[in-house]
């Protein structure tokens, strides 16, 4: 018989499982440990912290939710449509010519369009949100080629993606994502949109007194740029975060990533390959757990 308390995962490639290394993830290895609840893990491998976003609310919208776990991801992905929208041909008649000028009512219509005709959809719901995306490194169990959204990361300009990629975008979105991160891209701009996507998830979990455990992953992980370069930053959005110091998890995986890009191609999808460093975070996950929902080890 299913337990009716749940325990939701949502992160990116970290917390997800790669279907090649089963029961060898922390998360497998938590549910083991914790054979009283069910485990639903909604994070995938390139997930960008607006999807996380969506993974918590998905979470919320289940009545059995006992727990979350979240572990943030980093700045440098976008979500862009995938290739199965077939864009161009709905934009061809609103091509701009220079001398041409739109008013933003007309520009608000033609986003209005777009939506309603490649989406076929009405407003999408923030419980709904999640089914909208889709990753072209999720296991093939997620993969679901009626997604609209899929990742874009900055790594995947490397010579050795860019293939990859192109198979999942359009030609004119492929080309519009590198000339975004090539002219567009801002650090600090980044930084506060996916910082502030995850503190609204954290303090709506707070609010509705939902226990979680939660990291910031890649907006904070010691290896980050802005971690080295303005470390104040860090620092002021640790103490920012200092009244939700007990749902804080003191392992950001980030810090402990075995990059399987650029190591070894046969490593987990997961980045990391050391069955202890694994078994070790699954372990820390359950004190913390018991801990938060007061139940004895």
């Amino acid at each position: 018989m299913k337990s009716q308390n749940k325990i939701y995962i949502c992160g990116d490639s970290f917390s997800s499982i790669d279907p090649g290394w089963l029961d060898f993830h922390w998360s497998e290895r938590l549910q083991k440990l914790l054979p009283e609840f069910d485990f639903v893990n909604l994070s995938f491998a390139g997930a960008t912290n607006l999807s996380i976003f969506s993974q918590v609310e998905k979470a919320l919208d289940d009545q059995s939710l006992k727990f979350v776990i979240l572990n943030a991801s980093d700045i440098y992905r976008v979500d862009l449509p995938n290739i199965n929208l077939k864009r161009k041909s709905k934009l061809e008649s609103f091509t701009i010519s220079k001398d041409e000028k739109f008013n933003y009512n007309e520009f608000k219509k033609i986003a209005e369009k777009l939506y309603t005709e490649l989406y076929k959809n009405s407003f999408v719901t923030l419980e709904n949100f999640y089914d909208h995306f889709d990753h072209n490194y999720a296991p093939v169990y997620q993969y679901k080629k009626s997604a609209v959204l899929s990742s874009f990361g900055m790594w995947s300009l490397t010579k050795e993606l860019l293939d990859k990629n192109s198979n999942t975008f359009s030609p004119e979105v492929f080309e519009s994502a590198i000339n975004y991160f090539k002219f567009v891209f801002d650090l600090n701009v980044r930084f506060n949109n996916d910082l502030g996507l995850i503190e609204a998830k954290i303090y709506k979990l707070y609010a509705k007194e939902i226990p979680f455990l939660y990291n910031l992953g890649g907006l904070t992980n010691k290896k980050s740029f802005l971690n080295r370069v303005f470390p104040h930053v860090i620092k002021k959005v640790e103490n920012d975060f200092k009244s939700m110091q007990k749902f804080s998890s003191e392992i950001n995986l980030f810090d402990i990533k075995e990059d399987s890009f650029m190591t070894d191609t046969s490593a987990p999808g997961f980045h990391i390959a050391n069955s202890d460093v694994h078994q070790q975070i699954a372990e820390y996950y359950k004190k913390k757990i018991l801990e938060l929902l007061c139940k004895p080890n």
